[in-house]
């Protein structure tokens, strides 16, 4: 016999039951009956007390004899099923994230994520994959050559810091040798907005009421205006010093931006012992820009958990967002700027490939978060021969040399 407690069939217990009634007599039971029982069915002989219990309760009470297993089997929780039709009721900004349709459809973020890894949901970018001619790809990986360097400590490439370089708006944030922040990286936030006067009264205000507007014609000049007098002051503000004091703007190829050689943006730009400059980032380079690869998304979904009503309820939203968002977000967003480099350098120049992922949080759980991405020494060489054999580029030359010089040194 076994000590494991028996998981008995309806039939077995009705055959046990059917062997004592054959001994019982008179109403009583024959002396050693159960323990035969237990012999003959090979069971505990407590296993066979209890189903005679159970028989004597259904006898006393007038019922027929039948026993059953009421030993209760796994209970495994049944998945949630996903409904198409109720997700397409939600509004498109309630489901921009993981995390907010989750809550929309009342559901863990966990069985959402089940829903999309079964395909049942799939993600929806609007981002175009636009086709480049041979100058527009040999600019794009001229711009990512040009932002490594050979880092001696190795005798690898790596990308240059871009500590210096700000993106209109946004900055690397600066962490001293203790591994406090700085400088948080963000600059500030200007909203194109203007108060202009109601034209007719409403329920809401009377005419001649001050409303906030947008502005919908960014000029140059309105694009200067707000360069000059508000993002360099603030820019100087709050740079640390202790970076030094040479800057670079980067913004894209949008009509209204302008020059650097601007001899009014120049007179700003070059007082108080700062060097600023300004820098193009080539054109149809949307993932050579770190609004578009990840910033506005990620401020995105913070700012749409304040579902503004209005034009100042929406500026409200964002200013606070901005202020909310973790400096190390930004980080995350400039490190996928340089896994974006090193694909683009992989496919000389194309935009064909997929944004890769480095799986930064759990690097940073670790501590093994990197300052910048190395670079395959093999792939700056690829790369060199393609723009050589292209036509030689005075502005390749830095790379060039540089490449020559660490071939020479591993001879």
């Amino acid at each position: 016999m076994t000590n494991k407690k028996p998981n008995l069939s309806d039939c077995v217990r009705n055959n046990i039951v059917q062997f004592i009634l054959s001994h019982y007599k008179e109403g009583s039971l024959k002396l050693g009956t159960l323990t035969k029982a237990a012999t003959q069915f090979g069971v505990h002989r407590r296993t066979i007390t209890t189903i005679w219990t159970q028989a004597k309760e259904q006898m006393e009470m007038g019922l027929p004899v039948y026993l059953t297993n009421q030993k209760q089997g796994l209970v495994r929780q049944k998945h949630k099923l996903f409904d198409p039709e109720l997700f397409k009721t939600i509004m498109l900004k309630r489901r921009s994230t993981i995390r907010r349709a989750a809550q929309a459809l009342g559901v863990g973020k966990s069985t959402f994520w089940r829903w999309k890894q079964a395909k049942q949901i799939r993600t929806h970018s609007n981002a175009i994959k636009i086709s480049l001619t041979s100058a527009q790809k040999l600019l794009r990986l001229q711009f990512c050559m040009q932002s490594i360097a050979v880092d001696t400590t190795i005798n690898k490439f790596r990308f240059k810091s871009m500590a210096h370089i700000v993106h209109i708006d946004e900055k690397w944030p600066i962490y001293d040798s203790q591994g406090l922040c700085i400088f948080d990286g963000k600059i500030r936030m200007y909203p194109f907005i203007e108060q202009v006067p109601a034209q007719r009264s409403s329920v809401n205000r009377a005419a001649g009421t001050l409303e906030t507007k947008a502005i919908t014609s960014i000029t140059r000049e309105v694009m200067k205006d707000y360069m000059i007098n508000r993002v360099v002051p603030d820019l100087k503000a709050l740079w640390p010093l202790t970076e030094g004091t040479n800057i670079v703007i980067q913004q894209d190829n949008a009509r209204p931006h302008f020059s650097d050689d601007d001899i009014q943006w120049r007179a700003v730009v070059s007082s108080d012992g700062f060097n600023i400059h300004l820098m193009q980032q080539p054109a149809l380079s949307p993932d050579l820009n770190v609004n578009d690869l990840g910033w506005f998304r990620a401020l995105q979904s913070i700012q749409e958990e304040e579902a503004p009503m209005n034009v100042d309820e929406l500026v409200l939203a964002v200013l606070t967002s901005f202020q909310k968002l973790e400096p190390m977000k930004l980080n995350f967003v400039f490190l996928s700027l340089q896994s974006c480099m090193v694909e683009i350098m992989m496919q000389r120049g194309h935009n064909n490939y997929r944004l890769p992922h480095m799986k930064k949080q759990t690097l940073l759980r670790e501590g093994a978060l990197p300052e910048d991405l190395e670079v395959d020494n093999n792939l700056v060489s690829l790369c060199v021969d393609y723009y050589v054999d292209a036509g030689l580029n005075e502005a390749m030359l830095p790379v060039i040399l540089e490449l020559m010089k660490l071939e020479a040194e591993q001879v």
